[in-house]
């Protein structure tokens, strides 16, 4: 008992008279630990809002939603009865809601932007169902962000998405002039160079909504397949119009009320001959959404390596702050030991004179955890949090409370521990030795490496060395991969994007014959290509079929192919590696396609014969889900090219660039990195930041070792200057202490980075099915070790400046 009296009143006297010290550590050991718990709760709060946005997104009556489009050509679009077959399907068991809607093509001017820009926006016959505030459209729950619904039987009342808002400068309440092509306008409306014959017709946006496409909308060109702004008109709108609307297809959105597959077949049994989709279970929607879902994880793993680092940082910081502290207050410990207190006694004084620094530390997390945690989500997760603001995540908070308190707590009975010396004898190290070799200063300098309590400094010493070598193989591995994404973006070529421009939106031959007329007429092509692209089933999943078929004149488009070939034959298919990986294909191996004909759906067995990388812009197709087949497949089924790729002469780049903009003035598009490189793009800061943090952390570890290991060996250090050597010479000694410490660690750590950093980038390219080789830039390496021996050398120059400014005479007397 009176032991127990002892610590505890040891402790408090420890307390009251250093109870600045306390707050100021409880205080900054909190901050310290509120950056990892921040970040990790950042992460989690980035993985949930996107999955709940996604449910919310695809939210409908029943959960699930479908849309039948009407035939692929302009004919079969302008020849089916919507209405009957709306109402035929309605009355399907199963089916508990219904709407007819639109992609009408409109030309669209606003304030900001007068000249007319062609949009395809979505109207609808009947009037979109609204839920809980939200609007319900055939392409997903949209959420409403600004303004208020449509009155949509309103003439003149219109929604709009953020996507349109941005790329047009436009605002809720603004007045926009759009006019809408005619059915007899079909052909110019396909590709829109020419603007509609009709007059203007002044709407009001009343209402921003949010769509899944907003989320990673990017109008880098202004071409038709970079433009996500879409317009949501009601039947009142449509009924204004005294002619025939030009429309791409008038889907009907289907929303069953239990989906299974009795349902699907009973709409496809119902609609023979046309292509339905449920959303649930494929369709753009949900493969833009799992898109997206992939750049979200992506984000959320870099915040959470974030989290990491800079847990280690509140560790190495934050551990040694608390151990001076506490090793100044506790110097008394050998006269406790000497009037009979055992240690463990003394462990006990030390957890309880911990104890406020716990509480305080704690306090100051979790507080500056909660109101920092309006920062999450980031990226694109941003968008799609449905409920922002001050979020308490409670697991979070409470895993990371208990590691503070177990931590500190850890530091100070680590702290308390009795000491015991043990001289070492160390043997000698070559590299030491032979630095030694150079000069007094480098002997005497490497001789602190083995003192005589060689115990005492040997852990920070290690830690010192472990740390630099992390740190330059972590500032290493990031030069190359952030070199290597780089240079992935710098040359579209190596993400399947092997084109300058694609031009044109042919919805018949007759469009493409017009389209190659106006091409051949801009000079300086150096290649050009028709782009048939064609929906299928590829052994049970969709995936769009690509081709391109050679114009006469000029030079073929190439593709990088990572394996095998190319098709020459319509009995041969080349896929994306990773989504051959996917499908378990091998070069040589049978693929089952199925497509759509006029006769019914078709099934051919195509070998695979290569892997390529591919990307689309419309369908957008990522290089990971590419698919190239031979032309004469998709030419048999009577489908006309829908684009042209074409390559220009360098040397007349922007003249010809500018004439083919004429020539097709809303389908001219440009290289757009793809959905999976633009989330590589988002996160090209992160290794940077993570090599940044770890570069701190060991420039911490080595100043921590250089004052252990000077104040161990300040004798030597004093009688060095009594022998005669200079303050220079003293000050040397500890530069080349550091140059032995840092020197073969950056060296070790910079080979290691660049292999990891070349694994790393080229396990990212495969997943990705990116053709690209990792880039290992020496300057920058060259960068990394100079900077980090300069580094270290200034450190131990700010050391051994404070160190010799006193005079050995004043030193030996204090001893």
């Amino acid at each position: 008992m009176n032991v127990v009296y002892a610590s505890r009143f040891i402790a408090s006297r420890l307390l009251r008279g250093h109870w600045r010290a306390t707050l100021v550590l409880g205080v900054g050991l909190g901050l310290a630990a509120a950056v990892p718990v921040t970040a990790w709760g950042v992460a989690r709060r980035t993985d949930h809002a996107f999955p709940a946005f996604r449910a919310f997104s695809l939210e409908g009556l029943g959960g699930v939603r479908g849309a039948a489009f009407c035939p692929d050509t302009a004919a079969g679009c302008q020849s089916y009865n919507p209405v009957a077959e709306q109402q035929t399907i309605s009355h399907l068991p199963g089916i508990v809601a219904t709407t007819r809607q639109a992609s009408v093509i409109t030309s669209v001017s606003t304030a900001a932007r007068p000249d007319p820009q062609r949009t395809i926006v979505e109207g609808y016959y009947d009037e979109p169902l609204a839920i809980a505030g939200d609007v319900m459209t055939t392409s997903g729950r949209s959420r409403l962000v600004a303004g208020r619904i449509a009155d949509f039987d309103a003439p003149d009342e219109v929604m709009a998405n953020e996507a349109f808002l941005a790329s047009r400068r436009a605002k809720v309440g603004e007045t926009i002039q759009f006019a809408v092509y005619g059915e007899d306008e079909f052909d110019a409306a396909g590709e829109g160079s020419v603007p509609p014959l009709r007059a203007a017709h002044g709407v009001r946006i009343v209402g921003v909504i949010r769509q899944p496409t907003d989320l990673d909308a990017q109008d880098v060109n202004g071409g038709l397949y970079t433009d996500f702004g879409h317009l949501l008109l009601g039947p009142g709108v449509l009924r204004t119009f005294d002619f025939d609307v030009a429309s791409y297809g008038i889907a009907i959105g289907i929303v069953p009320s239990d989906p299974n597959r009795d349902v699907e077949s009973a709409v496809r049994n119902a609609l023979p001959g046309r292509t339905v989709q449920f959303f649930a279970v494929g369709g753009d929607t949900v493969d833009q959404l799992d898109a997206i879902g992939r750049s979200v994880h992506l984000q959320a793993s870099g915040a959470r390596a974030f989290a990491l680092t800079s847990m280690l940082a509140a560790l190495v910081f934050g551990g040694q702050a608390l151990a001076r502290q506490l090793r100044r207050e506790l110097d008394i410990r050998e006269t406790l030991s000497a009037l009979g207190m055992r240690s463990s006694d003394v462990q006990r004084a030390t957890a309880l004179r911990t104890a406020p620094i716990v509480a305080v530390a704690v306090f100051v997390c979790v507080t500056a955890a909660v109101l920092a945690s309006p920062i999450g989500p980031v990226g694109i997760a941003r968008k799609s949090e449905l409920h922002p603001g001050v979020h308490f995540d409670w697991l979070t908070l409470i895993v990371g409370g208990v590691a503070v308190v177990f931590s500190v707590l850890s530091i100070a009975l680590f702290v308390g521990r009795p000491t015991r010396t043990r001289v070492v004898t160390p043997a000698p190290m070559r590299i030491s030795t032979w630095i030694g070799s150079v000069s007094a200063s480098a002997s005497a300098g490497v001789a602190y490496l083995r003192p005589a309590s060689a115990r005492r400094v040997q852990g920070p010493r290690r830690t010192a060395f472990g740390s630099c070598v992390i740190a330059a193989a972590a500032a290493v591995a990031a030069a190359v991969l952030v070199a290597s994404l780089s240079s992935l973006v710098d040359h579209p070529t190596r993400y399947g994007f092997t084109w300058d421009a694609v031009l044109g939106n042919f919805g018949s031959q007759q469009q493409a014959d017009d389209g190659t007329s106006r091409l051949r007429s801009v000079p300086h092509i150096t290649s050009a290509s028709e782009l048939y692209t064609l929906d299928s089933q590829l052994e049970g999943r969709y995936a769009p079929l690509l081709a391109f078929a050679d114009l006469d004149g000029y030079l073929p488009t190439t593709l990088p192919v990572t394996q095998g070939r190319l098709p020459v034959t319509k009995s041969e298919i080349a896929l994306a590696e990773p989504l051959a990986a996917a499908l378990h294909k091998h070069i040589g191996d049978p693929v089952e396609v199925s497509i759509q004909t006029a006769d019914g759906v078709r099934t051919e067995s195509l070998t695979l014969v290569g892997h390529v990388v591919v990307t689309a812009l419309f369908p957008a197709i990522d290089p990971k889900n590419g698919v190239i087949v031979h032309p004469s497949l998709i030419t048999e089924t009577d489908t006309s090219a829908q684009n042209l790729v074409v390559r220009i002469d360098p040397t007349y780049r922007d003249e010809t660039s500018a004439a083919l903009k004429k020539a097709f003035p809303n389908s001219y598009s440009t290289a757009v990195p793809p959905t999976d490189v633009r989330n590589l793009q988002r996160l090209s800061s992160v290794p940077t930041l993570l090599a940044l943090v770890i570069g701190i952390l060991a420039a911490a570890s080595l100043l921590h070792a250089l004052m252990l290991i000077a104040r161990a060996s300040r004798h030597d250090l004093t009688v060095l200057r009594v022998l005669g050597a200079s303050t220079r010479q003293a000050r040397a000694s500890l530069l080349w202490l550091a140059t032995a410490i840092v020197g073969p660690a950056i060296i070790g750590g910079a080979v290691v980075g660049v292999i990891g950093g070349q694994i790393g980038w080229r396990s990212i390219a495969t997943g990705r099915g990116l053709d690209q080789a990792p880039v290992t830039t020496i300057p920058r390496i060259a960068v990394v070790i100079v900077g980090g021996i300069v580094t270290a050398n200034a450190v131990a120059w700010l050391l051994a400046r404070r160190s010799t400014r006193a005079s050995p005479a004043s030193l030996l007397r204090a001893e």
